[in-house]
């Protein structure tokens, strides 16, 4: 039952907040949280309430709780009035309605505050007076009726709640302790304990980064196929040649409008122009032997005897041994002759690392190239000197009889073996038996070999400041000028060379005289006399790069160590050269003086790119043109690229015989395929090996064959074909392979 006025009662109150003498200005809204009312005593509904709401607070109560909580306490909008207070004492007034938008507020001046205290009693009077009820008071009853139920509206609380729920989506653990019966029933006491504790059985495994398995990145075209997952399961079976079980039925075929439009392409006819003579010569050695033919057919399997798998290794032809003058030195690189098919010229130096080469890049060691020939391998036919250790070395392609070497003081050195070529020739046809049974039996003196000097050799003070790595000679269809811009040859003679070292630097050679050393009547009447100058006496000391091209490092620091270098040369611009090149014997380059800029004609096809590799195992792709910076002067080119690829020096960087524009890189413990052009990075790259690869070559007959070797004696025989793994091995040396070169001779390849 509910009880209710009459609409003639009148129910009246009066506000502490809109007393008439007291201004609204004396008052300061606070709000006073639970936590604050409980600290300062001035709760709600205990301390005060509506009827008595008037509390008397600390000044010092209040400013404890300021300083305690500082910018938290409910009292900080309000701190200028509590500190200027003069009083100990602030009244405090509970605002029931929220008439100032607070529960609370302050009073800020005394004469307010004496005024609210003084009519307290007043204020309850009169709110006992307010109430006047009159006479006739009537209470009016209500019945109770249960209310009827209404039907339920969905306004989306369900789905808040759903995303609430917490669902177990993992099964539960259950782990179950057995102990044996005669502990039954007595107290178990649980403890813990060390992993590395032998009694815990738990091996400890620290994480690591596995070099050997490395994600890269592989640019290859190749059909995506959605399939199920599957688990196949097999017993007593071996799958030998795993081949995936999902393949493509219908082959991808070019609409005829396609073909025609391609096969009238100038790209299309350029590609068959240019590996036409390259065809010709696969061809011609198809009807010698058959390239198509499986050879491992007849090679005996696993389950075969180990004896009979001596058939399929590879044997060696010939070695050549000297006591006298390699002893103790080891093999830095190796050339055959350009036309004598018989005749292998290599370097040799003291039996160091890379690293302690270049520490001994200021000494002055005596160093010889050892031209060997198959028809005596008891000893060198020729003995080439230089002042200092030779590391690397090329044939001259326009010139079979001039050789440049790059030494491990800085300096590039020249020789002429012209006179020593038309005596190997003559030898060629013959066998020198008697030599030869004269060192296996003792019986007779070996007549000790010829030497020969260098003719010329670089300026110390403007080359390399380290040791040179590599050493190449431009191809004769072009030549350089002094900025790097390539030109018109007309006289098809190779006359340039460019070189790198661990300095950093790429130095280009020409050893054409900018001004005749000697003038030409001169020098024939020197000649008259008797005495004949040799080739190149001109450059010996006086040779100056024609410029120079520095490679940065992949931090932006100093130059990094260069170790090998490959640059394009269009094999079908190369032998139209040849052809097109005079017979000319014994050229004399002193006649050929450097031709004035403005005569030459520019030549834009020439591929400007060179690889480089560095001995910390970063491929760069760089060009040798000069740019102007913002000064107007000429620097070098900024890197395409410069990618971290081996795990240590890279000792090989050689393009394929058939495509000028795929590079084999080898070094460290891996092998790298490079494609100019792309920049990505490389097309493959091999895993990680237990070994280091110290070697490689390519295969001169097989576009998909190439030969590494290693450190450790053995020769691998890859094919980029089969499998990801060597095809074949074989144990040459009981040391590192240090170089390899395959020579075409009968149509049969050698490997030294």
């Amino acid at each position: 039952m509910l009880a209710k006025h009459k609409k003639g009662s009148k129910v009246k109150r009066t506000s502490l907040a809109k007393d008439e003498n007291i201004a609204v200005a004396t008052f300061f809204p606070v709000f006073l949280t639970t936590k604050t009312q409980e600290l300062l005593h001035c709760c709600v509904g205990e301390d005060v309430s509506a009827e008595n709401p008037l509390k008397l607070l600390q000044k010092d109560d209040i400013i404890s709780d300021m300083k305690t909580r500082a910018g938290v306490s409910d009292f900080h909008p309000a701190k200028h009035i509590i500190l200027d207070y003069p009083e100990e004492e602030l009244l405090l007034v509970y605002d029931n309605n929220f008439q100032y938008g607070q529960n609370f507020f302050l009073v800020t001046t005394q004469e307010a505050k004496e005024k609210l205290l003084n009519s307290k009693k007043e204020v309850a009077g009169l709110e006992k007076q307010d109430i006047e009820v009159d006479d006739e008071e009537e209470l009016t009853h209500f019945e109770y009726h249960t209310p009827e139920p209404q039907p339920w509206f969905s306004l989306g609380s369900e789905m808040e709640i759903e995303e609430l729920t917490q669902i177990v989506s993992q099964q539960k653990l259950v782990v179950r302790a057995t102990r044996a019966m005669k502990f039954f029933g007595k107290p178990i006491s649980f403890s813990d304990l060390d992993p590395t504790d032998p009694r815990a059985g738990v091996v400890n495994c620290a994480p690591y980064e596995d070099a050997t398995h490395t994600l890269s990145r592989l640019q290859m075209d190749c059909a995506v196929q959605a399939s199920p997952v599957l688990n196949n399961n097999y017993s007593q079976t071996a799958w030998r040649y795993p081949r995936n079980a999902h393949t493509q039925y219908c082959p991808r075929m070019l609409t005829e409008t396609e073909r025609t439009t391609i096969q009238k392409s100038h790209e299309f006819i350029e590609f068959l122009t240019s590996r036409a003579r390259r065809m010709v010569l696969a061809l011609q050695q198809n009807y010698i032997v058959d390239v198509f033919s499986d050879e491992w057919v007849a090679l005996p399997g696993k389950e075969e005897l180990v004896e009979r798998r001596s058939d399929d290794q590879l044997k060696e032809i010939q070695s050549f041994i000297d006591p006298t003058f390699s002893k103790d030195e080891s093999i830095t690189c190796i050339h055959w002759h350009p036309t004598l098919h018989d005749v292998v010229v290599l370097s040799i130096m003291e039996p160091l690392p890379f690293d302690e080469h270049v520490k001994q890049t200021t000494q002055s060691v005596p160093s010889r190239l050892l031209v060997w020939q198959f028809s005596d391998p008891a000893q060198p036919k020729v003995l080439l000197e230089s002042v200092a250790g030779t590391y690397c070395f090329e044939f001259c392609p326009s010139d079979q009889n001039l050789i440049a070497g790059g030494c491990r003081n800085g300096q590039i050195v020249l020789w002429d073996i012209t006179s020593h070529t038309h005596r190997l020739m003559k030898q060629k046809t013959e066998k020198v038996k008697d030599s030869i049974a004269a060192t296996e039996t003792g019986l007779k003196e070996v007549c000790k070999p010829p030497s020969e000097k260098q003719c010329a050799a670089s300026s110390t003070e403007s080359g390399h400041h380290m040791s040179v790595t590599d050493v190449h000679w431009l191809p004769g269809y072009y030549k350089l000028s002094c900025f790097g811009v390539p030109l018109m040859n007309k006289t098809k003679l190779c006359l340039q060379l460019l070189s790198c070292s661990v300095d950093g630097t790429i130095l280009f050679w020409d050893i054409r005289p900018a001004k005749s050393a000697e003038p030409l009547e001169r020098r024939r009447l020197s000649e008259k006399g008797g005495v004949k100058t040799r080739r190149l006496k001109y450059l010996d000391l006086k040779c100056h790069p024609l410029f120079k091209v520095s490679v940065p490092s992949l931090s932006g620091g100093s130059d990094c160590s260069l170790t090998c270098l490959s640059l394009h040369i269009d094999t079908e611009k190369s032998s139209q050269a040849k052809e097109a090149r005079k017979v000319l014997d014994n050229v004399d380059y002193a006649d050929l003086q450097q031709p004035p800029l403005c005569n030459a004609k520019i030549l834009d096809d020439i591929v400007t790119n060179i690889f480089v590799g560095t001995k910390d195992g970063e491929v760069v792709s760089t060009s040798w043109r000069l740019q102007k910076d913002s000064g107007g002067k000429f620097t070098s080119s900024k890197p395409h690229f410069v990618i971290p690829t081996h795990h240590g020096s890279i000792v090989t960087m050689e393009r394929s015989p058939f495509c000028c524009d795929l590079l084999l890189c080898v070094g460290g413990d891996s092998f790298s395929l490079w494609k100019e052009g792309v920049q990505d990075g490389a097309l493959q790259v091999s895993r990680c090996e237990t070994h280091l690869y110290t070697s490689g070559c390519w295969s001169p007959s097989r576009p998909a064959i190439f030969f590494l070797g290693r450190s450790d004696g053995m020769l691998e025989v890859w094919d980029l074909l089969e499998e990801p793994t060597p095809i074949k091995f074989h144990n040459v040396t009981s040391s590192a392979v240090t170089n390899i070169r395959v020579q075409m001779a009968f149509s049969e390849p050698q490997v030294t």
